[in-house]
């Protein structure tokens, strides 16, 4: 089974559409594993609230969103031990 580690940057791609959305989404192949760091959730947070703060998503389709993202199959690593790992093809 193969490994990624996503960035938060990639994870928003699977519920918004932004451009390389359709080459994040192949990454929700049930064939892969999703590693992400402990600090995902909050840089994930923090791109929905630049969102709504900017006007370009309501607070309910922001937490939609990272609801969305929370319940997606990915394990939760501290960061540092999964460092080596992000270096990987």
């Amino acid at each position: 089974m193969n490994k990624f580690v996503v960035d938060a940057n990639v994870a928003v791609k699977w519920v918004l559409p932004e451009i390389h959305a359709e080459a994040a989404s192949r990454l929700l192949n049930s064939d892969y594993t999703l590693l992400v760091p402990d600090f995902f959730f909050s840089e994930i947070g923090n791109i929905f609230w630049k969102q709504v703060r900017f006007g370009t998503d309501t607070l309910e389709e922001a937490k939609l969103n990272f609801n969305q993202i929370a319940i997606t199959d990915i394990q939760i690593y501290q960061s540092k031990p999964i460092y080596d790992a992000s270096w990987q093809r």
